[in-house]
């Protein structure tokens, strides 16, 4: 098995390490092959460096281990939140249907920590990262999405609000019916 592996790897690399051609057309343009013709060149390579990524978490790590290590075991004495969807004094036609709400808590979630999701004060979801928002089930108007991050004995540690609208079509403005 490994002799097979390693024929199937010396065939790879000499695939991998093919030759390059450089000739020239009627107009003058470089045309590039693996094979060699009559007027054609060979054209150095250089070997590619490949270097593979790290993750930012990875690299948090390495430029400050004893803070990243004191942060993941301490309780967050506050949060960012973000709201993305709706965005801020969006306006939300009727018909679109429900979709979910987006926003993003920084840094993650306290195990004992606790969110809700809430509509003009009435609550929405409680942790849950994608509840539902349909604006029909909504009036007309102005309305406050809030999310609220609590600690273990309920006490608010942060909070995040925008307003966006809900617009209905009017009866009075309804188009005509196309007739047929």
């Amino acid at each position: 098995m490994r002799l097979l592996a390693l024929g199937i790897a010396i065939l790879l690399s000499g695939q991998l390490s093919a030759e390059i051609f450089r000739t020239y057309d009627k107009n003058g343009n470089p045309v590039f092959s693996d094979s060699a013709s009559g007027e054609s060149e060979s054209v150095q390579t250089r070997e590619t460096m490949v270097v593979p990524a790290l993750s930012p978490d990875v690299i948090q790590k390495k430029l400050r281990p004893e803070a990243t290590a004191k942060a993941a075991d301490a309780e967050p004495k506050t949060y960012q939140i973000g709201i993305s969807r709706p965005l801020a004094d969006e306006t939300l036609a009727h018909g679109i249907g429900a979709f979910a709400v987006a926003f993003q808590l920084e840094p993650k979630l306290w195990s004992d920590h606790h969110f809700e999701v809430l509509i003009d004060g009435v609550r929405l979801a409680k942790d849950s990262y994608s509840p539902k928002l349909d604006p029909a089930k909504l009036d007309r108007g102005q309305h406050r999405l809030e999310i609220k991050v609590m600690d273990a004995k309920g006490k608010v540690v942060a909070s995040q609000g925008q307003d966006f609208h809900v617009q209905h079509v009017s009866v009075l403005n309804r188009p005509p019916a196309k007739s047929k």
